[in-house]
């Protein structure tokens, strides 16, 4: 073959190899191609994420200072609590150092402090609802400071009339929900004896609030709910309705009454005490 009959095969033949060259040489189209991020886009998306937490931080602060404001409105109500805990411990380890009555009074009151708070919370939702015994709790901080401070056996008597006192106080609220109880759900005597019973074996102190004045809740007592392991198990088919009723409409627990229970007229009546007494702040 000559040169001319190669040139003029490789002419005819080129176009049949330039359609796969062309395909395999064509890019994607735009529309399959990812889109870019639009830099507007995310200015705007930045924007409304701080502004969200902008509001967020507002509405933290506000329910900051409400929380503060309530915490500082017990700490008030409740400061005659602290002074009649100090007055019985006064009574009982009278010979105490000065350096020992300060640092029971500073104990007393940072847990009356954390004790106001506590309810505080409860009252905005920043802490689940549950029975407070405010006068307990209170106590606690006193005893936690005299235990390392008093002499054992003045302690000793300290606490042991507390006991006594705690004692006599279960007793009277033991037998006030079984008599609310029964004033709503009709017992029978057996009823009445198993759950005075089993309110006896599971009792807390917090409970102790059923012996103080009771607020009306939607017109009607409130329903110790807090103590429903004790009372459900014991009541029939049409009592246990009327409870589960009860306790919705007023449960005791369910509308968070652990301080509004606690009236001024209650604190008067538990407390002669109604100032600071100098003697611990020598």
């Amino acid at each position: 073959m000559g040169f001319l009959s190669l040139g003029l095969a490789l002419v005819f033949a080129l176009p049949l190899a330039l359609p796969l060259t062309m395909v395999l040489a064509v890019p994607r189209p735009a529309a399959a191609r990812e889109p870019a991020a639009r830099p507007a886009d995310d200015e705007l998306t930045r924007e409304a994420l701080e502004q969200k937490q902008k509001q967020r931080r507002q509405v933290l602060n506000g329910q900051q200072q409400q929380v503060d404001q309530t915490t500082a409105h017990y700490e008030n109500q409740w400061r005659p609590l602290l002074w009649a805990e100090l007055d019985r411990a006064r009574r009982i380890c009278g010979d105490l150092p000065p350096d020992a009555r300060r640092a029971i009074l500073a104990a007393g009151t940072k847990a009356l402090q954390s004790t106001a708070r506590q309810f505080a919370e409860q009252q905005f939702g920043a802490r689940p609802h549950q029975p407070i015994d405010v006068p307990e709790s209170i106590r606690a901080g006193v005893v936690a400071a005299m235990e390392k401070v008093a002499p054992a056996d003045a302690f000793a008597t300290y606490n042991k009339e507390h006991a006594d006192r705690q004692r006599r106080r279960a007793r009277a609220a033991q037998g006030v929900v079984v008599v609310n109880l029964d004033q709503r759900l009709l017992l029978v005597e057996p009823q009445r004896r198993a759950i005075a019973a089993d309110l006896e074996k599971q009792w807390q102190p917090a409970w102790n609030v059923a012996s103080r004045e009771q607020p009306f809740v939607n017109n009607q007592s409130p329903a110790p709910d807090y103590a429903a392991k004790s009372i459900e198990p014991h009541l029939d088919d049409r009592q246990r309705a009327d409870w589960k009723n009860w306790c919705e409409q007023a449960g005791w627990q369910k509308h968070n009454l652990s301080g509004n229970g606690m009236s001024n007229t209650q604190l008067w009546h538990d407390n002669v005490v109604q100032q600071a007494d100098p003697w611990w702040s020598p």
